[in-house]
């Protein structure tokens, strides 16, 4: 329990689960893509399958039906690691890599923050991550006060 209170203490940015379909070219020649599992400002975590890869430098972003690429990335592998279970039929090992983002430029690092807004989302919240007190109630127009909410329309 230790480790991963350890682990989330590190982590300086959220992270967001990716929609099915985004992808990261991890090698040129050959080419070796994989798919994204999360992704935050600061790095990314990305499943493949095969033999382990050597250390990325560079990687490409993709959704494989949008439209969006982002290439050249420069990047640092942090670690790599076999992934447990899979199915004993599969004769391919899958590795699950964590990537960390190195100088982005700006247009760089505006694609990124597109491509977490577009094809994203939060993953369930805990503690310090939660809404806190002082954090601003929704308050627009279709907010409903709470007798409204408990008339049932029928």
């Amino acid at each position: 329990m230790e480790t991963a209170e350890k682990t989330n203490d590190k982590r300086k940015h959220r992270r967001f689960e990716v929609q099915d379909g985004a992808y990261t070219v991890l090698s040129y020649q050959p080419t070796i893509m994989g798919q994204i599992v999360n992704i935050s400002t600061d790095g990314l975590a990305v499943v493949y399958e095969g033999k382990r890869l050597e250390a990325s430098t560079e990687i490409d972003l993709f959704i494989s039906d949008a439209g969006f690429y982002l290439e050249q990335i420069p990047v640092k592998t942090i670690s790599d690691h076999k992934v447990a279970g899979g199915f004993p039929f599969i004769s391919k090992t899958k590795w699950q890599r964590s990537i960390q983002f190195e100088e982005l430029n700006d247009d760089q690092k505006t694609e990124l923050e597109r491509f977490i807004q577009c094809y994203a989302s939060m993953r369930k919240r805990s503690d310090k991550d939660r809404r806190q007190c002082d954090d601003p109630q929704y308050d627009g127009p279709e907010r409903r006060s709470c007798a409204d909410r408990r008339i049932v329309k029928g």
